[in-house]
């Protein structure tokens, strides 16, 4: 086991990275035994997709709603033409 690290620490020295990542990517990964078409979080890859396909259509929803409003700042803020009457605040 000694010899293995010394190895890896003389390998990543030869490749130009640190031995304590070496070592983190060498180490058997917690998430290897996850099915294909599962995540870390347990989910399909269907389920993220659908997920992935709502937020992108709810984004744009708010992004065309986030364009109304600041066109509508824009000709709220607007002074009133001079032939028209100015409010009484």
């Amino acid at each position: 086991m000694a010899q293995q690290r010394s190895q890896r620490g003389q390998g990543s020295g030869r490749v130009g990275i640190r031995a304590p990542l070496l070592y983190r990517w060498a180490r058997p990964s917690s998430h290897a035994n996850l099915s294909g078409n599962e995540s870390k979080s347990g989910r399909s890859v269907e389920e993220l997709e659908a997920e992935i396909r709502r937020l992108r259509t709810e984004n744009a929803k708010l992004l065309e709603q986030r364009e109304v409003l600041k066109k509508s700042l824009g000709i709220l803020s607007e002074a009133p033409p001079r032939d028209m009457p100015e409010s009484n605040k």
